[in-house]
């Protein structure tokens, strides 16, 4: 992998044994004695209620119970003794004494001599599906004492397929009145089932006996079909009967049942789209059809763009909701040849099958993310969500599926860096995102172990040209791969959830560092970037609070600075937030204002000092009159709300002249100071900053 080493290769295979939904057990294997129980991960603890200390050095059979059919348990033999992997499904008992059904996959572990030395066992619960097909077993019994009491159709006929005699229970199940005969059982038959149903008959009147169950479709009066099972027996030798008895029953419940089954185990059961195992038929199939026809086939991948956020401010029914609502607007849009599925979270897959190539697909992931640029309505709340789109296109990335779905998830993962919103993969992405997986794992040690490091960029007033505070960004000095920027690692901090610890520490070190430049008699504010999650996290007023007091420091040094984005996706929360905090005497600043749907009204409500006009807007108003109005009109209905107003991305000269005259009120960018450690910006802080 990339540039892992062998300890980040095993890190991440521990970390993926750890975080797997399905209960994995390593047993020591010993052909000469019993297997013992060496490792468990916590889903098996879950699942079974044993803590770890209670199974390891013991035999698995502590899973078994009093009816457990113990003779799975040989497969167990056969895959040491054969080094093949084999799945059984088991019986097995918690620690509390309650039953659960396994799917068991047992894979053997050899050594460089190929001799077997442990086996990893993956156990996936199944009792759901066990309990559905108990329930489907049970129905075929009751349909089978429904025949026994001759509630189902009971034909008899002559050696020439004649209807003799049928019972009443023809009328109930098929409609007719009491005593129609058909001319031939064959007269009321399906056209498509006719062959298999007079094969069935020929044979069956060709010998003495019971026939096999036959399926097939029987027209009912009403002019539907109904499916029925029959079975025949032929005695026409019987000197009683004379004749093959043919009993029909109805099937149409059991069909329900298995039609049921079939779509939850191929659906998504919230958005009803298809799932990952129906996506995966269906790309095969397409795949197929293309090199048969010589066509392209499109597969776009589609995540969310901070659908956590949305999960843990409005809470997960909240997120739920808002992936119905996307499910139903990209089925709209779609073709009906097209697949939609829902792979789980907030990822999507599409199958677009039959185009000429890249260009046919870039357009369909257009129309994607047209279709989700309006808001949704949730609660009273219009909330916009955006996606991020990779697109793999076979053949010309690959002809397999498992190729092509990694292939457009490199591609998603691109995407997001990119402000159309979809890319299409290149081979090159393939090694950033390993790059990326790596310091995935490793950004865990990082603030344990000291890599952090703080920057501070000078926020300036733009009347006078001094520094009237600084702004907190962090950067880590990677071991091996030397100063990464935030943009590498902060993303990777929010899928991992390392966003609360990592945010935490900066907080904590920048108010030691205001505290260090008191001693030294230079007063000055310092402002923090908070995550959208931990603005929402319960214990951030008792952390602030306690760094506050661990710095000695008054809170109004503080400046919290929270994105448009966040504040939106749950303002009412925001407010109580930001009051209670403002409270306490922390500013507030918004971040990226502009890039967001709130309104500076809305700003009446929030007790923020001021805002931070997103830099897409300054950085090109000199050159974009609509750029321009916007940053002008922002300075003023900001200053008509008593909100101060900081502009970021100030990087020359007539920019910085031109925000003065707009009366901005701070300036920020690498013009007028990029960020540097503490120790190069503490001689400009001591020329500018009062130290009264």
């Amino acid at each position: 992998m990339g540039g892992a080493t062998v300890d980040d290769r095993v890190r991440l295979l521990e970390s993926a044994v750890v975080h797997a939904r399905d209960a994995v057990v390593v047993t020591e294997f010993d052909p000469s004695g019993e297997p013992r129980i060496v490792l468990v991960n916590p889903a098996f603890t879950a699942q079974t209620g044993y803590e770890v200390d209670e199974v390891i050095g013991r035999h698995p059979r502590l899973l078994v119970g009093p009816d457990t059919d113990v003779s799975p348990q040989l497969a167990l033999r056969r895959a040491s003794d054969e080094r093949e992997p084999v799945t059984v499904e088991l019986l097995h008992y918690r620690k509390d004494g309650s039953s659960f059904w396994v799917e068991n996959s047992i894979n053997p572990v050899t050594d460089e001599a190929g001799v077997c030395t442990h086996l990893v066992s993956i156990q996936r619960d199944v009792t759901d599906r066990k309990l559905a097909e108990d329930a489907l077993r049970k129905s075929e019994a009751r349909f089978r004492l429904i025949v026994q009491h001759a509630s189902d159709i009971i034909t008899v006929l002559d050696g020439d397929g004649r209807v003799r005699y049928s019972s009443p229970a023809a009328t109930r199940i098929l409609g007719y009145a009491e005593g129609y005969r058909p001319p031939s059982v064959l007269d009321l038959v399906h056209p498509d089932d006719v062959d298999a149903v007079a094969a069935a008959l020929g044979e069956c009147m060709a010998r003495p006996g019971v026939s096999d169950p036959v399926q097939f479709r029987m027209a009912h009066a009403n002019g539907s079909w109904v499916p029925v099972e029959a079975t025949a027996n032929n005695l026409l030798g019987d000197a009683d009967i004379g004749g093959v008895v043919v009993i029909t029953r109805d099937i149409s419940e059991r069909k329900r049942v298995e039609d049921e089954l079939a779509y939850q185990a191929l659906h998504d059961p919230l958005t009803g789209l298809p799932n990952r195992t129906l996506l995966a038929d269906r790309l095969d199939r397409a795949l197929t059809a293309s090199r048969r026809r010589g066509r392209s086939v499109g597969l776009l991948l589609m995540d969310l763009d901070r659908f956590k956020e949305i999960n843990d401010t409005l809470g997960h029914k909240s997120g739920d909701q808002i992936l119905e609502h996307v499910a139903r607007r990209l089925q709209v849009v779609l073709r009906e040849s097209d697949t939609v599925a829902r792979l789980g979270g907030d990822e999507f897959a599409i199958v677009v099958p039959d185009i000429e190539g890249v260009e046919e697909a870039e357009l369909v992931a257009t129309k994607m993310l047209d279709a989700l640029d309006g808001p949704f309505e949730l609660g009273g709340l219009a909330l916009h969500v955006d996606a991020s789109l990779g697109i793999a296109v076979a053949p010309a990335h690959g002809d397999d599926a498992s190729l092509l779905l990694q292939r457009a998830d490199v591609a998603m993962y691109r995407a997001k860096g990119l402000v159309a919103g979809y890319a299409v993969y290149a081979a090159e992405a393939d090694e950033n995102r390993l790059q990326r997986l790596a310091l995935m794992a490793e950004l865990r040690a990082a603030v344990d172990e000291n890599q952090l490091a703080l920057h501070y960029q000078p926020v300036i007033a733009a009347a006078s040209g001094e520094v009237i505070g600084v702004e907190a960004l962090v950067r880590w000095m990677h071991p091996q791969r030397g100063l990464l920027p935030p943009g590498w690692f902060i993303p990777l901090a929010e899928q991992t959830g390392l966003i609360k610890p990592l945010t935490l520490w900066v907080l904590d070190a920048a108010l030691q560092q205001v505290r260090r430049w008191r001693q030294e008699g230079i007063y000055t504010s310092v402002a923090v970037n908070l995550s959208a999650r931990l603005l929402h996290d319960p214990d951030l007023l008792a952390h602030v609070s306690s760094s506050l007091a661990d710095a000695e420091l008054e809170a109004d040094v503080l400046d919290l600075e929270v994105t448009e984005s966040a504040v939106m996706a749950n303002p009412q929360g925001a407010l109580d937030v930001i009051t209670d905090l403002s409270r306490k005497g922390v500013r507030f600043t918004i971040d990226d204002f502009g890039t967001g749907y709130s309104s500076l009204g809305y700003l009446k409500r929030l007790p923020v000092h001021q805002i931070k006009i997103d830099r897409t807007f300054v950085v090109d108003m000199l050159d974009d009159e609509n750029d321009a109005s916007i940053v002008r009109s922002v300075i003023e209905l900001a200053h008509s709300l008593g909100v101060r107003v900081v502009a970021e991305g100030v990087e020359d000269a007539a920019t910085n002249d031109r925000l003065v005259s707009y009366g901005c009120d701070y300036l920020q960018g690498f013009f007028l100071g990029r960020p540097v450690v503490s120790a190069e910006i503490t001689g400009r802080l001591s020329a500018s900053v009062s130290t009264s």
